[in-house]
């Protein structure tokens, strides 16, 4: 298994929640990886770059909230089908 470490752009507020709160950093990390695990693309890298991008674009848009990574996640889910 390979470790991966990455960098997100958010705005100064997610990122004080995100150093304070253990729990969250936890959770984020959590629908990364479920992100990464559930995209339709073959290639590794492809696959990470795509989750990536689509995490970075819904993370400006919404400051990372629960809800839009479980969208996410769902319509990632529905392109493998």
């Amino acid at each position: 298994m390979t470790t991966v470490t990455f960098k997100i752009k958010v705005d100064d507020q997610v990122g004080a929640d995100l150093r304070r709160d253990k729990q969250k950093r936890k959770k984020l990390n959590f629908l990364i990886t479920n992100l990464l695990k559930t995209s339709s693309e073959s290639n590794p890298k492809k696959r990470l770059l795509t989750a990536m991008d689509k995490l970075s674009d819904e993370a400006e848009k919404s400051g990372l909230t629960e809800e839009k990574l479980a969208s996410l996640l769902a319509e990632i889910d529905k392109e493998r089908d």
